[in-house]
Parts: structure tokens; C-alpha cells; sequence
């Protein structure tokens, strides 16, 4: 499952000794007991955020929290139909059948679905894509940039990524069937 945010003021302290003090992200980690990589993600946030230290009198947890995650766009269910939640979880109940898969048929319908199911498990459950496309084609494949920076920022934030090389197993299994049916 993944990780609860850290409180605002420990992200304040990481930024602090990050951009204060000039310490890499191995010795923020270390002194404030959190993993590196949460480190460098705080930061990247912020980098992202056009945040500087120091922070601006002004810029509040509240405000810094904003800034740092900015609330997703909101999704208008009047222009179309929500999808049937109990179909699509016993959909995913048959073997074969992927999250964006079930995706890809509801897209005519509206993109904005894929999000909404990410966004009701994002920091709650743990959520498997499996696919060929590769993480760079999805925005061309989304088509609305901002909805695939959304759709991506939740998938990849926190993503264990495994990517597989080499041939295709259907192609490889493929070939040895028609192999043994060539020699019999």
C-alpha cells in the first residue's frame, strides 16, 4: 500500500536542509529517518512547484501542501454515463482482464473514468497496470494532456516500474506449437 504523506513540517525540513544547508538527500533522509527516494520526491515536488528556500512568508502548509499537490481537475459526470462499478469489478474478476483494458472499451465513453478509479485508490489500495504500451505512449494514447499528466502522476508517484525484455512469450509459444505440428 502506498506510503501516507509526511506532515507539513517535516516536508518543510527536508526542503530546508535540502536547499538550506546544501545537504545531499542521503544525509536528509538519514537525519530525518524518512527513505531517500521520499526525499528526492518532496524536493522534485517542490522543484516542480517553482518553489525556492527560502519559502515565502507567505506559503502556509496549507498553501505549500496545494503547491505540491495541486487537487486533481474536477470531473463533470453530467455530460456522461458513469460507468456500472459492480460490471466493471466483476470484470476484472476474469482472467485476462486489465484495469486499462476495461479502460481502452469505456475511453468512447469518457477518459476521465480511468482517473476517477485511480483517484478513489490513490494512497488507499494498491492498483497492477500490466500492458505493452510503454509509459511514454500514454498521453498520445489519452489524447487530453492535462487528464494524462493526471492519470500518470498518479500511477507513476510511488510505482514499482519492471519492465521485461526480450521476445514475446505468445510469439516464442507460437512458434514451438507450429513446430511440433510441422514434424508429426
Amino acid at each position: 500500500m502506498p506510503a501516507k504523506r509526511l506532515p507539513m513540517r517535516k516536508i518543510r525540513e527536508a526542503l530546508r536542509l535540502s536547499w538550506g544547508l546544501g545537504l545531499t538527500a542521503r544525509q536528509v533522509a538519514a537525519s530525518l529517518d524518512l527513505a531517500r527516494s521520499t526525499v528526492a520526491e518532496y524536493v522534485r515536488r517542490a522543484e516542480e512547484a517553482g518553489l525556492r528556500w527560502p519559502l515565502p512568508q507567505d506559503c502556509d502548509d496549507f498553501i505549500l501542501e496545494r503547491r505540491l499537490f495541486p487537487p486533481t481537475p474536477l470531473v463533470a459526470t453530467v455530460d456522461r454515463p458513469l460507468p456500472d462499478w459492480a460490471e466493471v469489478a466483476q470484470e476484472l474478476g476474469r482472467k485476462g482482464v486489465t484495469l486499462f483494458l476495461l479502460w481502452h472499451e469505456y475511453k468512447h465513453h469518457g477518459r476521465r473514468d480511468i482517473l476517477e478509479i485511480l483517484e478513489d485508490r490513490h494512497d488507499v489500495r494498491s492498483t497492477i497496470v500490466s500492458g505493452q504500451l510503454p509509459v511514454s505512449g500514454w498521453h498520445e494514447m489519452i489524447g487530453d494532456p492535462t487528464l494524462a499528466d493526471a492519470i500518470l502522476d498518479r500511477l507513476v508517484h510511488n510505482a514499482h516500474k519492471i519492465e521485461l525484455k526480450g521476445e514475446s512469450m505468445r510469439k516464442t509459444l507460437k512458434s514451438l506449437t507450429q513446430s511440433g505440428r510441422s514434424g508429426t
